[in-house]
């Protein structure tokens, strides 16, 4: 007898992520949302292979929380981000500064200017559509080993 509860066998599973298919999406999402910020005069960001683990750390962690909630968008993204650095000891401050862990993008998606919005916005956008290729990437791999 199908154990299969009513109505859920057509179902998907949820895709599963190596750890390295993570962090490759976290490198594309760190990588744009700095360049974005060279666009908006802010160099702060540095390149993923100089940054400091623990922002490559709130990268992965995004990645993930779009992961396992995909139906949240870059409003709920930019809260578990908060939460991230919340418990990485950050507060708010007017500037960015990393000795002092202050950031003035503690605050509620909707109080954040919108180019800070736009931040969250392109995250979100680019680590889907990065999670959408690595996905598309290997059932063409799989197809060929069936082939093979």
């Amino acid at each position: 007898m199908d154990e299969t509860p009513k109505g859920t066998k057509n179902m998907k599973e949820p895709v599963k992520y190596t750890n390295d298919e993570i962090e490759v999406v976290a490198m594309c999402c760190h990588q744009l949302n700095a360049m974005y910020c060279v666009a908006l005069n802010d160099m702060s960001q540095v390149p993923w292979h100089e940054a400091p683990d623990n922002i490559k750390a709130s990268a992965i962690d995004g990645v993930r929380f779009i992961i396992d909630r995909p139906e949240a968008g870059p409003e709920a993204q930019h809260e578990s981000w908060r939460r991230f650095k919340t418990d990485d000891g950050w507060v708010y401050g007017k500037a960015k500064d990393a000795k002092k862990k202050t950031h003035p993008c503690m605050v509620p998606y909707e109080r954040l200017p919108r180019e800070d919005q736009l931040k969250d916005e392109i995250f979100y956008v680019v680590a889907r559509a990065n999670l959408k290729m690595v996905k598309a990437q290997r059932a063409v791999i799989n197809s060929e080993n069936d082939d093979a």
